[in-house]
């Protein structure tokens, strides 16, 4: 078995760590031995005497007197490994990497490898989310902007930088200790959060009307004038399967004929108004929509309601109503997943909440602003109590990319481009190479043209 020898200091991220990285990603056993006179991280084995690795543990070591402090944070500009300039050879699918902590490093010494990148630090810094700890920069929703992270303005948020690591991590014990890793498998996981199943155009005249005068007056579109005047007229004379947003089936359809699982989000409860959709739950034409996603074999998720990223109380209302729908309705579900409404969360209070209303998943682990790997991993993981410093129950999926991330002019603004479908093939392809799990929103209301469903479909399709 494994032994990994460390110090005491900063015990518990330690801990995490090595348990998230060798024991769930690499599915390696160990055992934790504790030496005060050990600088680094020592990993080693009873059958290889003499024979060790050697890891550089510099935030570890610092950690507990700065916990929180700005001078905690990686110091820009970041040293790059070259992989051609180590003395051995790597087999990994990248030519550098950005190091967050430590020495662009790795050497041969005696029979000893010693690295000195801090590959535990970097890891724990990218998974935990520390940084939103520290850095208290916010946007008007106030979440953590894509735009106040490191691993934006070092240029690597395309990259599953964890991934990496731990690549480099597993090359190195190859060379030393015989062990087997465990396997991954690649899937594209295809999720809708429901914030508005009906559009609101065909729920009020009001609304219908202001829709026809900006037709007319503000985008002088006859087309669009007619578009929205038949969809209407059709809606109210014949039901809501002539609503444009309800796009359900084929949202299914598409993702049934690519093998693709899917899970839907329901906002449960009202916390902010108008911002929290327009529908109930007890619906019925809800009612039976979740029936029949369920029937069809994809999954119901709680879309946690605006305000209830900071309510504990308020989340565990949301979880209990869904839980309480979905016994109604039949549905067996022994997971309860989650994703907040927005992307409005707080890497360091509200995942705490989550797990205390045991939430089992939730993927809200993604930025609004621009796509890409938040966290730095396209592995399903458990998440780091920052406030507690201490390991959660509740498993983090990360959500890699949602359309509006990249098509809408408010965010990276590519629209409906090569250069927006190039954006999203990237990050899938980083998500075959390491066989971890590409986690794609789109929303059932956001299919304004023929456009949508090209782009969408041209993301899915050679699954």
């Amino acid at each position: 078995m494994l032994e990994v020898y460390c110090n005491s200091k900063a015990l518990e991220e330690k801990k995490y760590i090595f348990d998230v990285l060798l024991n769930e990603f690499l599915g390696i056993s160990y055992n934790l031995i504790m030496d005060d006179n050990q600088e680094n991280i020592c990993l080693k084995t009873s059958t290889t005497i003499g024979s060790s690795i050697i890891v550089n543990s510099c935030f570890f070591n610092t950690l507990d007197d700065i916990w929180g402090n700005s001078k905690s944070l990686p110091q820009s500009p970041l040293p790059i490994f070259e992989v051609s300039k180590c003395d051995f050879q790597l087999d990994v699918k990248f030519e550098s990497l950005p190091v967050l902590y430590g020495k662009p490093l790795i050497n041969k010494h005696d029979n000893s490898i010693i690295c000195e990148i801090d590959i535990f630090g970097s890891c724990f810094f990218m998974l935990s989310r520390y940084e939103e700890l520290v850095n208290p920069e916010r946007d008007g929703r106030g979440r953590f902007s894509a735009y106040s992270s490191i691993s934006y303005k070092e240029n690597f948020l395309l990259r599953p930088i964890v991934n990496e690591y731990l690549e480099l991590l597993w090359q190195i014990l190859k060379l030393k200790l015989n062990y087997k890793r465990k396997e991954h498998i690649y899937q594209t996981v295809l999720t809708c959060d429901v914030d508005w199943p009906y559009n609101p155009m065909n729920r009020s005249v009001v609304i219908f009307l202001k829709q026809l005068a900006k037709d007319i007056v503000r985008e002088k579109s006859f087309l669009k004038f007619l578009l929205h005047s038949r969809e209407f007229i059709l809606t109210r004379l014949f039901g809501w399967q002539y609503d444009s947003h309800n796009t359900f089936k084929y949202m299914m359809d598409l993702a049934e004929r690519n093998d693709i699982k899917m899970v839907f989000y329901f906002i449960c409860d009202n916390t902010a108004g108008a911002i929290d959709g327009n529908y109930s739950v007890d619906d019925p034409k809800i009612e039976n929509l979740m029936q029949t996603i369920n029937a069809r074999g994809h999954m119901i998720g709680l879309h946690g309601s605006y305000n209830s990223s900071e309510n504990f109380l308020q989340m565990s209302k949301e979880v209990d109503i869904l839980k309480n729908k979905l016994r109604k309705l039949n549905i067996n579900q022994n997971k309860v997943i989650n994703r907040q409404h927005y992307l409005r969360f707080d890497a360091s209070s509200t995942l705490p909440q989550m797990d205390r209303n045991n939430i089992d998943y939730d993927s809200s682990m993604g930025f609004a602003d621009h796509a890409g790997f938040r966290s730095g991993t396209c592995y399903i993981y458990s998440a780091y109590d920052l406030i507690g410093r201490k390991k959660l129950k509740i498993k983090l999926s990360p959500l890699i990319a949602m359309e509006a991330s990249v098509i809408s002019s408010s965010y990276m603004s590519l629209g409906y481009t090569d250069k927006a479908l190039e954006i999203f093939l990237k990050l899938k392809r980083q998500c075959q190479i390491y066989n971890g799990t590409f986690v794609l929103l789109w929303h059932n209301s956001f299919f304004f043209s023929q456009k949508d469903r090209t782009l969408l479909e041209r993301i899915l399709i050679n699954n």
